[in-house]
């Protein structure tokens, strides 16, 4: 039987990552495989080329839907430093806020994709419902649960709520409890690891 390629993929986006195998079998054996990656490649950069700086900020939260906020904020802070401009410390503080709400956000989803891969349904659902706390407070900063377009060029889009800090203070306490009572009986007491 001659050699032959065949493609093994593109996977899809719902899985660990986007990307294709070509590999070359002869009969059962693979002889040859060339990874093709940059299925996710969607032009950015060359748009961005021709927009007002201020207006690449929307983009760039469209890079990755669960922590949009961190590629808004790196964009902002390299067009800030490309132009010497000097961010306000209020700015500053509540980018940081953000950032932070963002990055449990993000590794809620993290560990709630782990669960189903530990056989943990449980898992994953725990985790989202925790997740939508830290949400509801990016969305109550920002107007808007996913892609906030929150950062901008100099500070951020609005400043905080009333009574924010009193929600946040609620929410993360409402999470450290499940955290530390909850959470360790389903992931780290799991079959897989005994």
């Amino acid at each position: 039987m001659p050699e032959f390629w065949i493609n093994m993929g593109p996977q899809h986006p719902m899985t660990h990552g986007l990307w294709n195998m070509k590999v070359k079998v002869d009969g059962e054996t693979i002889t040859d495989a060339k990874p093709e990656i940059g299925y996710l490649h969607r032009g950015y950069e060359k748009i961005m080329e021709v927009r007002e700086f201020q207006k690449n900020v929307v983009l760039t939260d469209r890079l990755c839907y669960v922590s949009s906020i961190t590629w808004s904020h790196a964009y902002c802070l390299a067009v800030e430093k490309m132009m010497g401009i000097e961010t306000p410390e209020r700015g500053q503080w509540i980018r940081v806020i953000a950032l932070e709400l963002q990055r449990v956000a993000s590794h809620l989803m993290w560990l709630a994709s782990y669960g189903p891969d530990l056989g943990l349904l449980t898992g994953l659902l725990w985790c989202l419902r925790e997740r939508e706390l830290f949400l509801d407070l990016i969305q109550l900063m920002s107007g808007a649960r996913m892609n906030q377009n929150y950062p901008r060029v100099g500070g951020v889009r609005n400043d905080l709520p009333e009574n924010f800090e009193a929600m946040c203070k609620r929410s993360i306490e409402h999470f450290l409890e499940k955290v530390k009572n909850e959470y360790p009986q389903i992931f780290q007491e799991s079959k897989v690891f005994r």
